[in-house]
């Protein structure tokens, strides 16, 4: 008899951001053992048509998802009493889903306290396993919340059967809170997906971030300054590949900077997700100049992504980064430090056969190191499904 998987998630499914990418890259290859997966999205995503997310149910890659309220998106102009009363709607429709089908194993991807509270509650009392998938801090961390709510919050954390992680810092996190069940996945990336792709010809070659839109976190500006220091800047343009907030003081300063340069910064604003891997394929070499260590504990999942186009990857020296990335496989680089960047930068121009090389060991890195197909069988068993 198959085993059953269910994911739940507030997660936009099956085309998302970083998050959703992450979830893909395991989830295909624990339908291809075998394993019988269903992908839940507990609530309405405000930005799920945008991402071409129509469907409210459906197959992808054999795996089963259905969005629990039978509409991907929140209505227009909808107010808070709506959102409590359709999450109450969502928690009595799970809870008769479970009863019914019983799966093996449940994982709980969302950050919604009432979900993280109820679904645990509930999966202790059918006797099902019940794991908890974490990229980043609890969103406690940093902010002022009522010392209860935190205490309460530890207390789930050490309730789940276990916790799945994306970084060593993470781990140890949750082992002080008590929970012992951790399972460290690194950032995943199914460079299947690049293998297929060619570099197209273009009419000019560029420099590329992508980004969900933190350009504060993933130093933006370090990378334009840079640029506009180095002397490639009239041979590759630099093309910003993210959504636009203009609310955002920061963005702002970068689109000013780049109005004001005589070189050509291109700001794509969001682009969707299936045209991003050719984009970044085409381009001459990706860069990612973060000045400071994540403060979510948690990992760049774009670096991947970068990694397995086989082109060159600039990047600081952040947080775990460099437990993966040196001199051989990246261009790396001091955080904060312009003129280096800029440096690594010309290389492009002056040291090509060693970016070529560079570009090819950090595919492998991400082809090895960063492929999920190295843990699936040991994630399985984590999770129960084998």
């Amino acid at each position: 008899m198959k085993k059953i998987l269910y994911i739940l998630t507030t997660e936009p499914f099956p085309n998302g951001l970083a998050a959703t990418n992450r979830l893909l890259s395991y989830i295909e290859l624990i339908v291809r053992k075998g394993i019988i997966v269903k992908v839940w999205v507990l609530s309405p995503i405000m930005n799920s048509n945008d991402l071409g997310n129509y469907k409210s149910k459906g197959t992808y890659n054999g795996i089963d998802y259905e969005y629990l309220h039978g509409y991907t998106t929140w209505p227009d102009n909808v107010n808070k009493i709506y959102k409590i009363k359709s999450y109450i709607k969502s928690l009595r429709l799970l809870k008769n889903i479970l009863k019914t089908n019983r799966p093996n194993s449940v994982l709980l991807i969302t950050n919604v306290l009432i979900y993280l509270f109820y679904i645990q509650v509930l999966c202790k009392k059918l006797h099902l396993n019940v794991f908890q998938e974490k990229t980043e801090y609890p969103h406690y961390i940093n902010k002022n919340n009522l010392k209860l709510k935190i205490c309460f919050s530890n207390y789930l954390y050490r309730r789940y059967s276990g916790m799945l992680v994306i970084t060593y810092e993470l781990a140890k996190f949750f082992k002080k809170l008590g929970q012992n069940n951790i399972f460290i996945l690194p950032m995943t990336v199914n460079a299947d997906h690049y293998k297929v792709l060619l570099n197209e010809t273009t009419e000019k070659k560029y420099i590329a971030y992508c980004g969900g839109g933190n350009y504060q976190r993933d130093g933006v500006l370090d990378t334009i300054v840079a640029y506009n220091k180095s002397s490639i800047n009239k041979e590759l343009d630099l093309m910003i590949i993210g959504p636009e907030n203009e609310k955002s003081e920061y963005y702002n300063k970068l689109r000013s900077i780049a109005n004001n340069s005589q070189n050509n910064i291109i700001f794509t604003g969001r682009m969707k997700s299936q045209d991003v891997p050719q984009l970044l394929k085409n381009a001459d070499c990706l860069i990612l100049t973060p000045n400071k260590d994540f403060e979510s504990g948690g990992f760049p999942t774009k670096l991947g992504e970068y990694l397995a186009t086989g082109n060159p990857v600039i990047c600081t020296a952040v947080s775990e980064i460099p437990r993966y990335l040196n001199d051989s496989n990246s261009l790396i680089v001091e955080p904060g430090n312009i003129m280096m960047i800029s440096e690594k930068m010309n290389y492009l121009i002056e040291k090509p056969k060693l970016c070529k090389e560079i570009g090819e060991k950090g595919k492998l890195l991400a082809e090895s190191v960063f492929n999920p197909k190295k843990y699936i069988n040991d994630l399985m068993i984590f999770l129960g499904t084998i």
